[in-house]
């Protein structure tokens, strides 16, 4: 699933958002059209996509304020959070152009019964995975000791940790159990809770 862009509007289609304009746009289409136009590369997808954005650009002409509330922001809590997170991260780093990804961290097998149970469109449900980014240093001194340009940094989402979501794809706000990640033309991540340098140290007798 890819967001779409209407009259620079940011659209993300939420899975119940989705599963709304695919009922609509598959009115009058037979069985077989709509299994073909999942299909990725097919022409009926190619149909879908086009039919889904006429849809949306129809929403916008008849009332902007509407289209806001309907189509572009968005309130998700519990369960809609969770099985959206991978997907809305996902469009946001595309659509800002980010130099971050995100890696799914289950194994082949896991893959595979995802696949095989048709739950991969939404990406790793229920599971951990990682928002990464390459820090490069240029400091000789940071070279001649560590061997190397950069790092990877990973931060860790547990999707079933997730209470809720708001904003729109170009500026929302996760709010996890024990973080808060706002999301614009940066990410930044708020932890709700401090590590204390004295709650690690070994008391010496």
């Amino acid at each position: 699933m890819s967001y779409y862009l209407i009259n620079n509007q940011p659209v993300f289609l939420t899975n119940s958002r989705y599963r709304k304009i695919s009922k609509i746009i598959a009115k009058g289409k037979d069985t077989l059209w709509e299994m073909k136009s999942i299909m990725a590369g097919s022409k009926e997808s190619e149909v879908r996509d086009k039919l889904m954005f006429e849809f949306l650009l129809k929403e916008y002409s008849k009332n902007l304020n509407n289209f806001k509330k309907n189509w572009v922001n968005f309130d998700l809590g519990d369960d809609e959070a969770t099985e959206n997170v991978w997907s809305l991260l996902y469009d946001h780093c595309r659509f800002y152009e980010h130099k971050l990804f995100l890696s799914d961290l289950r194994d082949d097998v896991e893959k595979f019964l995802s696949d095989y149970e048709g739950d991969s469109p939404s990406g790793p449900m229920g599971s951990v995975f990682t928002i990464d980014s390459f820090v490069n240093f240029s400091k000789k001194q940071w070279i001649s000791i560590y061997k190397k340009k950069d790092f990877k940094v990973r931060f860790y989402i547990n999707s079933e940790k997730i209470q809720q979501i708001e904003g729109s794809l170009d500026n929302f706000t996760v709010l996890a159990d024990d973080y808060t990640l706002v999301c614009n033309d940066e990410l930044l991540i708020f932890p709700h809770s401090f590590f204390r340098e004295e709650d690690y140290l070994i008391n010496e007798k």
